[in-house]
């Protein structure tokens, strides 16, 4: 159970429902395989995934881990293809042949195994090492399997044959990883401390030869992993010395070396088009870097433990990762960056909003602040602070000069954008502000609390225009028609109803939500109503007449936030499922499924263009997801209804807020 208070007067619990948490304040801001942006699957290698590896040609992923098998996953739907089981201790490497039909493995029971995919059998068990096999690889033609041991040899194997090669002494290198160069003429090689010459070194050879072809010196700590870039001309190395570092391949020189782990790197891999590189570490984390640049271009947090392996997929936009929490991760490179160019929120993201022009993304947590992003680079470019108490809400202005902010100190502040600095505080609710809404002319501002108060505000001087009368337990969301002449409510009391901001008069309810609304807006156009709620739906009306139109089916559990996509096609909403979820706004079928976060997707909006979609999460984090990313991960999801009332909120939270 978790809990918190605000004012000393309120605690938000973690009940059996999920029906409050950091989503519902909202209410006004890395495979069971789950999303387009980013999707988790438990790999089910124990508690340890060791290596990951895409096919040829992107449609499947493998994974090798502590029970000692080997598993093959659809890299689109996330079903589990097959599971190869043989191997006596951890599987620790895997490689595809060239035309994805076969599969080597290497494992701590000093074997390597070649597989049939088509079937899923062992052709045959390579034996000859003599400690754990670290690395292993094809050659481009098939021909040739090498692998990488403990043992401190290098082997090389006859594919077609199993016969041994070549056998290599490696000079006292205890080798980690092994990776053929793209025309096949090299393989490199990563190795820990070295007994010869002190050093942890890079050793490029040429099969057939005894000794390397050329040495790279410039790790402090053991090398885990070695890649060749697309064309060969170059080599990425990840240390324990905390640095991935550019080889020139052909005259062994560093190009650049890359710093941006909290510890070891562990793992390295390069792009299809060899222009970016991404690493994984013992802090947990993803660093995309391109390779011109020592500055990182975006972190990716989203393992509970080190990062054992990574890859691109072939087919480019994203990567796969495994980590020691037993997780295969998938990422979208466009997207799922945790937005941080300092440390960002240090609490719950409760709040978001896109500037009208779309170049910025503010965001309001429960560290009190507002951050404003530069979304295009993951930069912080100013920090909003003066509230005592937490965000529940934020809305820019429609000429993006003014940010409103509402807080759980039951305040309103209008910032000036520019200058970062409040220009007048708004007091009168009695508790807390979940909700607000700039008219489209943006000369009022409208707010919601969690006792239900609706009140009007003039922006110019901030002086309050009236209070609306409203039923409603928790106003979770508002928002202006297209003529700034009725104001729409989505509220605890499972209703949504539309108000005329003149008179305060109720215009015309929305019916047809079973629980709690999380939020609730018009269409672009203005035509429609689209609302989620608790009972993992939401819904679209006919703006005009009432007549409810569709409903849209797919999460599981309490959705909290929904939008419409600019063109009004669409409508994306999140929640407790920690995923985002897209429908087509005339179909009603769910067109995709983006992973949001480790835990609950508090706010989704769209960028004015389209072209993105911003999550916030209970996690801390905010995520950025390719809108026309054209990958659907469909899950099995039960809908299970969970219906709140005055008196179960009243029963659960006692009476407090809830008698009035």
């Amino acid at each position: 159970m978790e809990q918190r208070t605000a004012n000393g007067r309120f605690r938000i619990f973690r009940t059996e429902f999920k029906l409050i948490y950091i989503g519902v304040l909202v209410l006004g801001s890395s495979l069971a395989f789950g999303q387009a942006e980013r999707a988790t699957l438990n790999a089910g290698n124990a508690d340890n995934v060791l290596c990951v590896e895409y096919s040829p040609r992107g449609d499947k992923i493998a994974t090798g881990g502590a029970d000692n098998s080997v598993k093959i996953w659809s890299a689109e739907s996330g079903a589990r293809l097959a599971t190869l089981a043989g191997h006596d201790n951890w599987v620790t490497c895997v490689a595809f042949s060239s035309d994805g039909a076969l599969m080597a493995s290497g494992s701590d029971d000093k074997t390597v195994k070649f597989w049939d995919l088509r079937g899923g059998a062992v052709i045959r068990t390579l034996e000859g090492h003599d400690d754990a096999v670290n690395g292993v690889a094809f050659s481009p033609d098939g021909s040739l399997i090498v692998s990488a041991s403990r043992d401190r040899t290098i082997r090389v194997w006859d594919a077609r044959t199993g016969a041994t090669r070549q056998r290599i002494l490696g000079g006292g290198d205890v080798f980690t990883s092994v990776a053929f160069s793209p025309d096949g003429a090299s393989f490199a090689t990563g190795a820990g401390v070295s007994m010869v010459d002190k050093n942890n070194t890079v050793k490029i050879w040429a099969p057939g030869e005894k000794k390397p072809v050329r040495v790279l010196r410039g790790h402090t700590g053991r090398i885990r992993d070695v890649d060749y870039s697309p064309d060969g001309t170059r080599l990425a190395s990840a240390s324990d010395d905390g640095s991935i570092i550019l080889w020139d391949a052909a005259s062994g020189k560093e190009i650049r070396r890359f710093r941006g782990h909290g510890g070891n790197a562990t793992t390295v891999a390069f792009s299809p088009d060899g222009e970016s590189l991404v690493s994984g570490g013992a802090d947990n984390a993803l660093v995309l870097w391109r390779v011109d640049s020592s500055d990182p271009v975006k972190t990716f947090a989203g393992h509970d433990a080190y990062v054992s392996g990574v890859d691109f997929s072939p087919l480019g936009g994203r990567f796969a990762s495994g980590g020691l929490d037993g997780t295969l991760r998938m990422w979208n490179v466009a997207g799922g960056a945790k937005i941080a160019g300092a440390r960002g929120h240090d609490d719950w993201v409760a709040a978001l909003d896109f500037s009208p022009q779309g170049d910025r993304l503010a965001s309001g947590g429960f560290d009190n602040s507002i951050i404003v992003w530069d979304h295009s680079n993951a930069q912080i470019e100013k920090a909003l602070n003066g509230h005592k108490e937490w965000i529940g809400s934020i809305a820019y202005s429609p000429d993006g000069s003014t940010i409103a902010s509402g807080s759980w100190d039951r305040s309103i502040k209008l910032w000036n954008v520019e200058q970062a600095k409040p220009i007048r505080t708004l007091f009168g609710h009695k508790e807390g502000v979940t909700a607000l809404a700039f008219s489209p002319d943006g000369d009022i501002v409208a707010s919601g609390s969690a006792l239900g108060e609706l009140r009007v505000w003039e922006t110019s001087g901030g002086v309050a225009l009236g209070e609306i009368e409203t039923d409603a337990l928790w106003i979770s969301s508002l928002a202006f028609s297209r003529d700034g002449e009725r104001l729409l409510v989505g509220s605890w009391n499972d209703a949504v109803t539309e108000y005329d901001v003149a008179s305060g008069e109720p215009v015309r309810e929305f019916v047809g939500m079973t629980s709690a609304v999380g939020s609730a807006t018009y269409s672009p156009d203005g035509r429609f109503v689209a609302a989620c709620g608790y009972d993992g739906t939401a819904r679209l009306w006919n703006a005009s007449t009432g007549e409810l139109l569709r409903t849209f089916r797919g999460a599981e559990r309490e959705l909290l936030s929904l939008a419409f996509s600019p063109d009004g096609e669409r409508i994306a909403a999140g929640g407790a499922d920690r995923v985002v979820f897209v429908w087509d706004a005339t179909t009603g079928e769910r067109v995709k499924t983006y992973p949001g976060s480790k835990a609950d997707v508090t706010a989704v909006r769209y960028s004015p263009d389209g072209s993105k979609i911003a999550g916030a999460g209970r996690d801390e984090t905010i995520l950025l997801f390719g809108a026309n990313d054209d990958r659907t991960i469909d899950a099995a999801r039960t809908n299970r209804e969970v219906n709140i009332t005055r008196e179960s909120a009243r029963a659960k939270f006692g009476g407090a807020l809830f008698d009035n």
